[in-house]
């Protein structure tokens, strides 16, 4: 499977992590999927702990544990996260958990949560949607799991670097983000699709926010007092357009095919515009859109 830790800690535990990452952008919720990305990230990042007490066990000064359970107080020390991550692991395999303390004790405890946060620029009012993993801990408090994600992430990578598994990640300079966001489109409603399961029960909490702009925070809103919700439910209908230009005249021809669900969702699940790229022009090459343009580009 991964032979080493380093490669298990690329091409399982980040490539993980990752994935849960990239589909938090993504403008669409629903049918728990963001969730189960979110447990598969942490299940990896806790289950690193055995492969690397396996490997460093019984070596010298540097690995001076004498048990898993020791050298996972070690971690949770270094990084109090770990244990959100450790019981988010647990009682998704088992359902509900009760020996060494645990933070939270139940799978129901971890909720997919939408929040709609309300801005206001010289253009008027508007909305941003985004997707969240709520962890309800067991004292009442709520931990927001890709932050833990972060930074259980940020301890395995300078323990890894201190048991000389793996070098420090380079640094990487990266854009200020904004702060409130700018808006998302012209229009004051926020964007996210929400994907339902024919035959099965549709779930999906909502939190609505408003912007306080002299704290700068974002704070519930109480009562929905002159605020219209609406919902519309349509079958999606998942198309790509082909376009091929001739040179010489400069007329286009486009072709629109139509994706199945498991193709759409297969398109969504991809890493980058090239990996989409090139499996949409397989789904192309396999219903004979490109022999089809040529084929009508050479009539005309």
């Amino acid at each position: 499977m991964y032979d080493g830790l380093r490669n298990f800690f690329v091409e399982c535990v980040l490539a993980d992590h990752d994935a849960y990452r990239e589909a938090r952008s993504i403008k669409s919720a629903g049918l728990s999927n963001d969730l189960r990305l979110a447990v598969h990230a942490c299940s990896s990042m806790f289950h690193l702990v055995d492969h690397v007490f396996e490997e460093f066990n019984d070596t010298g000064p540097t690995f001076p544990f004498k048990s898993l359970r020791e050298y996972q107080d070690y971690l949770s020390n270094l990084c109090p996260d770990f244990k959100i991550i450790r019981d988010c692991t647990n009682v998704h395999k088992h359902r509900s958990i009760t020996r060494h303390t645990p933070l939270l004790s139940y799978a129901g405890s971890i909720e997919e949560v939408v929040v709609v946060t309300e801005y206001q620029d010289d253009k008027g009012i508007y909305r941003i949607a985004e997707k969240e993993i709520y962890v309800n801990l067991n004292d009442g408090n709520i931990k927001v799991l890709h932050e833990c994600l972060d930074s259980v992430r940020s301890m395995w990578w300078d323990e890894l670097v201190r048991l000389n598994v793996i070098n420090p990640p380079l640094p990487i300079s990266k854009e200020p983000r904004t702060y409130p966001p700018l808006r998302e489109h012209e229009g004051e409603t926020a964007l996210l699709a929400l994907r339902l399961r024919q035959g099965e029960r549709f779930k999906q909490k909502m939190i609505l926010l408003r912007f306080n702009y002299e704290t700068m925070r974002a704070e519930p809103i109480i009562g929905l007092k002159g605020y219209q919700g609406s919902l519309r439910i349509y079958k999606p209908n998942h198309v790509i357009d082909f376009s091929f230009e001739n040179k010489i005249t400069g007329e286009v021809l486009t072709k629109t095919i139509e994706l199945t669900e498991e193709e759409n969702q297969k398109v969504l699940e991809l890493k980058s515009n090239d990996e989409v790229q090139s499996f949409v022009e397989q789904i192309a090459c396999s219903k004979g859109v490109f022999t089809t343009m040529l084929k009508e580009a050479g009539q005309q």
